[in-house]
């Protein structure tokens, strides 16, 4: 009888092993559609995408963690209330009057990242929870309020926290494997610079964003009796090349 009940508890867990090793998928999230709006202050919005690796899968509980630039925003944006939330497509629906899906958290994480999470509330009705396409799809906007528009975004995922922390929607059997790819280096809008006085000299201005990769953006005043002389500009790095 013993042996019985050993055979029967190994049975058991092999069973549950390999329930949660076919019914566990992979998820993948990017960034998309980054947009400016506003006109002082300014903000910049992001859509965050999600698509899982195989069919049959179904949003559960999900626990994002982004980067961003604190030259770009504020640091604590979401202390300081600089950063706001809207659902996308993946966590809208409701079910007997009740959303599928709540907001729980909006938190920093850091100086310079946020912890944003979502649950699902219908854990004993995996089925229930929205079905995640093998397309990129809406999972939530982000908007941040610009503090220098003049710098990258620089919106990133911290991919090794979010390992560990995205659930099917039994809440209980973990996607596997957790991807989040792409960043968002975005030169956020210059504000344009409004003058109605005639330069009377050449000058030089800054240029931005400054360090850059791959470009930058020069801009100069010349003295209104050029007389409409063409003018060249030339650049030189630091060895005079």
């Amino acid at each position: 009888m013993k042996n019985m009940k050993n055979i029967y508890s190994a049975l058991l867990v092999a069973f549950l092993f390999a329930t949660s090793s076919v019914f566990a998928q992979g998820i993948t999230f990017t960034f998309g559609n980054g947009q400016i709006s506003g006109s002082g202050p300014y903000y910049y919005s992001i859509v965050v995408l999600a698509q899982a690796d195989g069919p049959n899968t179904f949003l559960g509980d999900t626990q994002l963690y982004i980067n961003y630039s604190n030259l770009a925003f504020e640091d604590s944006a979401a202390a300081n209330g600089k950063v706001s939330l809207s659902r996308g497509t993946l966590l809208i629906g409701e079910s007997g009057g009740n959303d599928l899906y709540s907001w729980q958290n909006l938190v920093d994480h850091d100086k310079n990242r946020i912890a944003i999470t979502y649950a699902y509330n219908f854990d004993s009705s995996p089925t229930l929870g929205n079905p995640v396409p093998e397309t990129p799809t809406g999972l939530m906007t982000i908007r941040f309020e610009i503090a220098n528009r003049a710098w990258q975004s620089g919106l990133s995922f911290e991919e090794s926290l979010m390992q560990g922390q995205q659930f099917l929607s039994d809440n209980f059997i973990q996607f596997s494997p957790v991807t989040a790819v792409d960043t968002d280096d975005a030169v956020l809008g210059v504000e344009s610079i409004e003058s109605t006085s005639i330069p009377t000299e050449f000058k030089m201005h800054q240029n931005y964003p400054n360090p850059f990769n791959p470009e930058t953006t020069v801009r100069f005043e010349l003295q209104a009796n050029l007389g409409g002389e063409n003018v060249t500009l030339v650049v030189y790095d630091m060895l005079g090349r």
